[in-house]
């Protein structure tokens, strides 16, 4: 675990800037979250300083969740496996071994 602490007056100049200058202020080495983490929680440090820190918020993030709709956006699991038997070329086994170059 890390903690990382951001000067208010760069926070609330990002924030003012945008959501994009905001993600980029937070994001370091040590703090990456994913897009979809990164984004809720710009729009939740926005929405503080718009409310000028009268509001607060809980941010509960489930990784299930987010692999599951990445699941979705490409078809069922069945229809994963499938592609992959469709194309044997890209499976890892294929890929790594020695053969020599075609000509």
């Amino acid at each position: 675990m890390c903690q990382q602490s951001y000067g208010a007056k760069e926070v609330k100049s990002a924030s003012s800037t945008g959501k994009d200058d905001l993600i980029l202020l937070l994001r370091n080495q040590h703090f990456y979250p994913i897009g979809t983490y990164m984004n809720k929680i710009a729009d939740a440090v926005m929405g503080m300083y718009a409310s000028k820190g009268e509001q607060h918020e809980d941010l509960i993030f489930d990784g299930k969740a987010v692999l599951v709709s990445s699941l979705d956006e490409k078809g069922t699991v069945a229809e994963i496996k499938d592609e992959k038997r469709k194309n044997p070329a890209d499976t890892l086994d294929t890929l790594i071994e020695d053969k020599p170059p075609k000509k």
